[in-house]
């Protein structure tokens, strides 16, 4: 499997204005020789989700960004359970949240949310109910590094932080050959 599991916003494979985050990162990964995985496929099926479960149980490195491209309500959620799991595996864990979301662009997961929320006509939009989301994850996520900071848990400031803290943690921890003793 990959040594470094890319998740996060995504949008639509065929969406020509998806998020391209992970791009700048895979690049450099490429370029040490570290191997990764982009959970970002054309279709997405339960094929795919086992190839994700299995590339996330077995990185040694797990990347997370939640960017202003969408809500990322799924991403949010997610966080939580990333952490977690990372922590029961001894798993490098950094994560970039955008705090900004003003709900310019919807997509098709978006918009069913939008609907549902519309539906029951709540106070709250999914632009508010994603900031309030982006906050308290990023505060809870602060707060567990303050108070642990032996974890391998990483909170960046912005995606090229985010990807500088990739590529030398890669380099700290070694491809997974050079972790198994496998040259």
């Amino acid at each position: 499997m990959a040594d470094v599991f890319l998740m996060g916003t995504a949008g639509s494979y065929n969406d020509p204005n998806r998020s391209l985050w992970r791009e700048p990162i895979k690049t450099a990964l490429k370029d040490i020789g570290v191997s990764y995985f982009d959970p970002v496929v054309p279709t997405w099926n339960e094929e795919a989700a086992k190839r994700e479960a299995d590339a996330l149980a077995t990185a040694k490195i797990l990347i997370l960004a939640v960017t202003s491209d969408t809500s990322g309500i799924g991403s949010l959620a997610e966080s939580g359970w990333l952490v977690a799991s990372a922590m029961m595996r001894d798993q490098w864990v950094a994560i970039w949240i955008d705090t900004v979301y003003e709900g310019q662009r919807l997509t098709q997961g978006t918009q069913a949310i939008r609907r549902d929320m519309l539906k029951q006509k709540g106070p709250d939009s999914i632009e508010d109910a994603s900031r309030r989301a982006r906050k308290l994850v990023n505060s809870h996520a602060r707060k567990l590094v303050e108070q642990y900071p032996k974890l391998h848990l990483y909170v960046a400031r912005d995606l090229n932080d985010l990807k500088q803290w990739t590529v030398n943690t890669a380099k700290q921890v070694g491809t997974r050959k050079k972790f198994l003793g496998i040259f």
